[in-house]
């Protein structure tokens, strides 16, 4: 096998079993030069293999079968921050800019910037309410586990055992109603 088709290979078997990476992601967990990685990158996306797609200043890598809603939400659960929000705002719906703030544990500033960037993918959504601003998650805490399971293996077992206890909530809120 030539060196460059086994990085290729290496490259784009990566791309399928974590969807939503970035690149200096993928280059740390590959170990292959810069130069090398862009070319097998250019290379993927002319064959049609993979599709990109920039979120803020990432630009996120996925295997051309993932739908358009998926890449936008798994490229925002590979960053710890917004994953962070998009699940704190799938259990608490309508919480205000600070009350996120606290659970990020972050300055007010901050959790806003990620606030206003979930609302522009149309992840999250907001209603003013007085003088605060609540937001609400456009996907629920099951979802978001889905799609880590099935998409980004390495992330869900990170947060398996939490994900197992918001679920659990969820399920005991369903079966009070």
């Amino acid at each position: 096998m030539h060196f460059e088709d086994s990085t290729k290979d290496r490259v784009y078997g990566y791309i399928v079993t974590n969807p939503g990476s970035y690149f200096r992601e993928i280059l740390r967990s590959l170990a292959i030069g810069t130069g090398n990685l862009q070319y097998v990158i250019e290379l993927l996306e002319r064959e049609g293999k993979i599709t990109a797609i920039r979120v803020g200043s990432y630009k996120h890598f996925y295997p051309s079968d993932v739908d358009e809603e998926k890449k936008k939400i798994l490229g925002i659960l590979s960053q710890e921050s917004p994953r962070e929000i998009l699940f704190f705002l799938s259990k608490n719906h309508g919480a205000c800019q600070t009350e996120v703030a606290k659970a990020i544990k972050c300055s007010s500033p901050t959790a806003r910037w990620y606030l206003v960037r979930l609302e522009s993918l149309g992840l999250i959504w907001s209603r003013r309410q007085g003088a605060e601003v609540k937001y609400y998650a456009n996907t629920s805490v099951p979802e978001l586990a889905k799609l880590l399971k099935a998409y980004r293996p390495s992330v869900w077992s990170k947060y398996a055992d939490r994900m197992a206890d918001m679920l659990r909530t969820f399920e005991d809120g369903d079966e009070a109603q």
